[in-house]
């Protein structure tokens, strides 16, 4: 019986283990778009490994997924404008306790879901929020 695919298996998790540790710590609600897209990619990568057998061809592939998301985390540091482009801008909702409706609206977030996210810092009402 062959039990390589068992040690292939364990090289392949501690490699994903490690390469996301590289890539660094965030909840998924506070990753960029690019970070979740890297990390969605290094699954789906995984799974391929296990299915067409290429182990260190797809540890390589990760590796490169982590290094351009590394390069891309570092260039955003530097430059304002790659940090536009992978993160975006913010966008005001609440103005002097009042809620800007028409950017809630372009958020495709309702004024519960505003409320939820408020009570979740510990803000009770939107006339508490100054800015």
């Amino acid at each position: 019986m062959k039990i390589n695919f068992i040690i292939e298996s364990v090289i392949l998790l501690n490699a994903g283990v490690i390469l996301i540790r590289l890539a660094g710590k965030k909840s998924v609600s506070r990753m960029t778009s690019l970070e979740t897209v890297i990390i969605l990619a290094i699954g789906t990568t995984m799974g391929h490994a296990i299915k067409e057998k290429n182990l260190w061809e797809v540890i390589a592939t990760l590796f490169v997924f982590v290094l351009f998301l590394i390069i891309f985390q570092r260039l955003q540091l530097k430059f304002k404008f790659v940090e536009r482009y992978l993160i975006g801008r913010a966008t005001l909702v609440i103005n002097e306790g009042k809620i800007i409706e028409d950017n809630l609206k372009k958020l495709r977030m309702t004024k519960e879901q505003l409320a939820m996210r408020l009570k979740e810092k510990g803000i009770a009402h939107v006339s508490d929020v100054n800015h």
